[in-house]
């Protein structure tokens, strides 16, 4: 796909619902974009606010800041995805193995795991009320076929070295109990958690501009110039 601007005008989540109240969801609309600025950042979403929070942790100066939002603060996908924290136990090893090889493809379902790690203690020591819940997660088998596709990943993924310490299994009654699934034939269980996703971005977006950092909404990016010294 092209790159393109997001739709001017997207439906409401559920998760931008209940947080509508964020002071500012609609910041600097209508005020002139500063002409220049050290950085510039594209989005006001996780990967935007992080970025900012991130620089400022480490030195850099919050007025040098500058995120630019096509539509309302966290408008996108950070703030109407689902609620999930779901790490990739072991599932699909064997299509990153195929694609990277078996050492990369365990890297990667670390690097799952490591989010959920990392989001928990983040939200944990900054205080952050953002409805989050550790909890678990189930692949369930209700064919013969799927039951052979998971042991078909679980195996060779166990014999690369793969951790599978959090993996439980539970087969028949145990497994319909577990998962409330009356047909389950079996259920794979691993750590997950829940998480308002819009009120964890609002919270890391109203910290970095407190600290002097800069967010224009309804300021969609069409060109980026780079001048000197250092500044777009």
């Amino acid at each position: 796909m092209e790159p393109s601007l997001p739709f001017p005008s997207a439906c409401l989540s559920h998760w931008h619902r209940g947080t509508r109240s964020f002071p500012h969801l609609n910041a600097n609309r209508y005020s002139k974009v500063p002409p220049t600025t050290k950085y510039a950042i594209i989005g006001s979403g996780i990967s935007g606010a992080l970025t900012a929070f991130s620089l400022i942790e480490n030195g850099t100066n919050p007025s040098d800041i500058l995120i630019l939002e096509a539509r309302e603060a966290v408008s996108g996908a950070s703030g109407r995805n689902a609620d999930h924290i779901r790490p990739d136990a072991f599932c699909n090893f064997p299509r990153y193995s195929s694609l990277h090889g078996p050492e990369q493809a365990i890297k990667i379902l670390q690097n799952e795991k490591r989010v959920l790690e990392h989001t928990r203690a983040f939200i944990v020591a900054h205080g952050i009320d953002s409805d989050f819940v550790d909890t678990c997660t189930f692949d369930v088998c209700m064919t013969l076929e799927s039951i052979d596709a998971q042991e078909s990943a679980l195996a060779p993924y166990k014999e690369a070295g793969g951790d599978v310490s959090q993996v439980q299994i539970h087969s028949g009654v145990e497994a319909q109990l577990r998962t409330r699934v009356r047909s389950a034939l079996c259920a794979y269980e691993w750590p997950a958690a829940s998480n308002n996703p819009a009120k964890l971005v609002q919270w890391i977006l109203s910290d970095i501009l407190g600290k002097g950092a800069m967010l224009w909404t309804h300021c969609p990016v069409d060109e980026v110039s780079k001048l000197e010294p250092g500044r777009v």
